[in-house]
Formats: C-alpha cells, sequence, structure tokens
C-alpha cells in the first residue's frame, strides 16, 4: 500500500523543568547538517561529501505564551536538568489516533537542549503567537537528538492559554485604536564547539536589542515628532482571553512587557480612500544604564497604566 502509517504532532514535553507545550500551529525538527562537498583538481563533479557540521534543533510557534515566558523569561531557558521530547502521534487507518498508552508513537529526545522566545506578534482580533526554538547542545555522551519509535505517549495537551494585543502605554499616554504589537527580542547567541567536533557543547546570550512595534488607528503626529521621541515609560500589555470574553483588566492573569529608555520612532502614516489612516509607531529601546535592561517582563499581572 502507498501510505503505512501517518503521524500528527503531539507536543513537546520538558521534564525539568516540568512543561508540555502543545498549543503549537507548526513544528520543524531540523538534523542541521552542513555537508562538506569536496573537489579534485580539473574534475567537474564532486568526490567527497562529509558531515562536517551539525547544530539539531527545533522551531516552532507557539499561542500558549504564558507557559514559554515561565520557561525562558527575556533570556535562555535552560532545559539542561532533564529530557526534552518531541511527540508524534500516530493516526489509525481508517479510525482516529492510537491510543496513546499504545506503544506505537515516535519521540525525540534531547538529552540537553535550551528554550528561547525570539518574537512574540498579537493583534486585535488576531491571537498572539510566539516564534520559538529549541536547540539541542551535545552533552558529551548521548546524541543531541535521539528518535525513537514504538513509545507510549507522554504528555496531557491542553489549550487553556490565549493572549491578544491589549493597551499600550507611551510616556503615560495611552495609545489607542491599537491594531497590531510585535515584539522582536533581536536576539543573538554565542553558540559553539571545538576540536572539529560535530555538535556545539556551548550556548549563551551574545546580546538582546528589542524592538516593538505598534500599528493603530491613533494619529500620533503631534506626539511623536518626525525627528523621534525620546522614550522614558512604556507598558505594552497581552491580554488574555477568557471563554465569555476577555478576562478582566484587574485579574492579574495578562502579560506586561515594560520599558523605560529608548527612542519612539514614528515610522510612516498610511490612509486611502475612504479606509481609516494606519499609523506605525517603531520603539526601539535601550538599557537605562549598565545595571538595567532594555525590556522588562511581568507574567500574571493586572492590566493598569
Amino acid at each position: 500500500m502507498a501510505v503505512a502509517t501517518a503521524h500528527v504532532l503531539h507536543g513537546i514535553q520538558s521534564s525539568s523543568p516540568s512543561a508540555f507545550i502543545s498549543q503549537i500551529s507548526n513544528a520543524r525538527a531540523s538534523t542541521g547538517i552542513d555537508v562538506l562537498v569536496a573537489k579534485a583538481a580539473g574534475f567537474p563533479e564532486p568526490l567527497f561529501t562529509g558531515n562536517q557540521h551539525q547544530e539539531p534543533g527545533i522551531t516552532f510557534d507557539s499561542t500558549q505564551i504564558a507557559s514559554i515566558l515561565t520557561l525562558t523569561g527575556l533570556t535562555i531557558g535552560s532545559l539542561t536538568a532533564g529530557n526534552t521530547d518531541l511527540w508524534f502521534k500516530k493516526l489509525t487507518h481508517l479510525a482516529s489516533r492510537a491510543a496513546d498508552a499504545s506503544a506505537v508513537h515516535t519521540r525525540i529526545r534531547m538529552a540537553e537542549a535550551f528554550l528561547v522566545c525570539n518574537r512574540i506578534s498579537a493583534g486585535h482580533r488576531q491571537e498572539a503567537v510566539a516564534q520559538c526554538r529549541i536547540g539541542a547542545i551535545y552533552d558529551g555522551s548521548n546524541e543531541p537528538m535521539v528518535p525513537a519509535g514504538s513509545t507510549a505517549l507522554a504528555g496531557t495537551p491542553t489549550s487553556a492559554e490565549h493572549f491578544f494585543a491589549g493597551p499600550v502605554f507611551i510616556n503615560g499616554t495611552q495609545v489607542f485604536g491599537v491594531q497590531d504589537i510585535e515584539i522582536d527580542f533581536g536576539r543573538t547567541l554565542i553558540e559553539a564547539g571545538g576540536e572539529s567536533e560535530l555538535y556545539n557543547t556551548f550556548v549563551a546570550e551574545e546580546g538582546i536589542a528589542p524592538v516593538i512595534t505598534i500599528r493603530t488607528l491613533d494619529l500620533p503626529w503631534t506626539a511623536f515628532t518626525i525627528n523621534g521621541t525620546a522614550l522614558t515609560s512604556m507598558s505594552v500589555y497581552l491580554r488574555k482571553q477568557a471563554t465569555v470574553g476577555k478576562t478582566a483588566n484587574a485579574t492579574a492573569e495578562h502579560i506586561k512587557f515594560a520599558a523605560t529608555s529608548g527612542l519612539i520612532v514614528l515610522d510612516e502614516s498610511e490612509a486611502g480612500d475612504n479606509n481609516p489612516q494606519m499609523a506605525t509607531i517603531r520603539c526601539v529601546l535601550k538599557a537605562p544604564n549598565a545595571s538595567g535592561a532594555s525590556l522588562t517582563l511581568t507574567n500574571g499581572v493586572a492590566i493598569t497604566t
């Protein structure tokens, strides 16, 4: 038969710290192989190929933002205290899914790994999504990613964390009519190995240069000049969704990003025909001093000014 088996994504499980991420719209597990292709003088085709370097890992998009930020904060989330597993659930021919307890599913295990959140996008009526990466590191004995078939599933899928663009306050004034928020952490990593080993064995954050972009129906030309305006305070909220509407502002379940220093740039104000104008505000953040941070995070907070 042409198709004998098929699988769907089940989730990503971290054993320590304990977490199961199942609100995943897509995940891409990659071997990350860099192939050496070598030729000989005067010969038109390669005479040697080899795996010279490998950076395996997983990239994924998830709406389970509170759980992810609990693992990472604004830096690197270490998953090195236990195994991290990517699970695939087997489909059953002429039925639905194989039972979780049946030893027919597939797991990709990482003995040592890290998690970073690179970008969060949210809209007025578009759910917030985090773009994330799990990198697999060589621990000296285990392959960074080890597949295993014929296993029973672990982890219980949930769908309880849903966030949308919330209020934005810049320099003490609310920006009304927010349509989109994008938080780009501008993160760069140092990922290193040595002695021509196949895998990296060291990862550290090289730097972070956050930029927050807001698209709004507001018209802030008088507030933010054509030369830019110094940023002295900023609060950006992701508003949590409840069953019968949005979670109340006073309930401490929202997510807040805050900054106290940087430059506010009014990139453009776009309008046409009878469409309402849309302004794009870009806030390029910086640390207020050598002991401060350019961006802070509060996970589980009430919405205030």
